[in-house]
């Protein structure tokens, strides 16, 4: 309870700080952390060293100082979603693409399967999708259980249904599919060790990708499609771009392998956008059958 206190306490204090401001407290963060040679800076080394293998030295700090500062900022944009009003963030929203690829979507009332991979502030697309949708979303507990109520809150506090994963979970997005609405999942969320998982490539590296989204489609007849949210930050304002889109035709194959292919390749092309702003601090590539390349981190 504590922790909780203060940790909404800090939400509260740190809304008030402009969007700037907080940009640049997260580039203080980000030095310290390459500093001190923290895991959060291995993990993002060996991450992107592993998926954009041309890059020179000096390339590779640059970019890892770059992909640390926009994780610290996702902080600041906590924040400002606990605490800002519905309309104030609402206004952050400066485009939107795509958008008749949802509706069109929706009139077939198949039900839509929204894939949101770990890119830009993913998290706010849930302010922009209860202002005009119903949906339910799962997310993963945090690891700190006395936070668990406070960051549920920050999502649900502008509308939408968010499930813990987990069997009720499972069963509120297949009820939600079935009824023509919308699910949405977090395609490339690391699955454990003895959750089903799927064989995959990520630029080119072996990785284990869930396959919760495969037999999802066995169990409904609804339609996948992508959504990201880019992060643009100026000297004048804090502004965000939506983009759905539909991934290649493959992703309803009965073939796991093809299935596969098409979410990742999906995933490489949103990543692809602004590659910095995808979250490169988490070890996407554990499990794995071959070898381990967070041995050392």
């Amino acid at each position: 309870m504590f922790i909780e206190k203060i940790f909404v306490l800090l939400l509260r204090i740190t809304s008030y700080l402009k969007p700037q401001k907080g940009m640049a407290i997260a580039r203080l963060f980000s030095a310290f952390a390459f500093l001190l040679n923290t895991r959060l800076r291995k993990t993002t080394e060996r991450n992107l060293r592993l998926c954009f293998k041309g890059l020179s030295q000096r390339e590779l700090n640059e970019q890892v100082k770059e992909s640390l500062t926009n994780s610290f900022y996702l902080f600041f944009e906590y924040a400002y979603m606990s605490n800002w009003d519905h309309q104030r963030l609402l206004s952050l929203f400066a485009q939107v693409d795509g958008l008749d690829l949802l509706e069109g979507a929706l009139k077939k009332r198949k039900g839509v399967l929204l894939l949101l991979p770990h890119f830009g502030n993913f998290e706010i697309l849930e302010v922009y999708m209860a202002s005009y949708y119903s949906f339910v979303a799962l997310y993963n507990p945090p690891k700190v259980k006395s936070l668990e109520r406070a960051v549920s809150n920050m999502r649900e506090r502008h509308g939408g249904f968010m499930y813990p994963i987990g069997s009720a979970g499972l069963r509120a997005i297949i009820k939600e599919l079935r009824n023509g609405k919308i699910s949405v999942l977090l395609p490339d969320q690391v699955p454990n060790v003895n959750s089903g998982a799927i064989q995959s490539e990520f630029f080119g590296n072996n990785i284990r990708y869930m396959s919760l989204i495969h037999k999802l489609l066995k169990k409904t007849s609804s339609e996948i499609l992508f959504a990201s949210v880019t992060r643009r930050l100026d000297h004048n304002s804090l502004k965000y771009e939506i983009c759905f889109e539909k991934p290649d035709d493959l992703v309803y194959s009965e073939k796991e392998s093809e299935h596969i292919g098409a979410v990742t390749d999906a995933v490489e092309r949103i990543v692809l956008r602004s590659p910095m702003q995808y979250q490169w601090e988490y070890k996407i590539f554990k499990n794995r059958r071959d070898f381990d390349p967070y041995q050392d981190t």
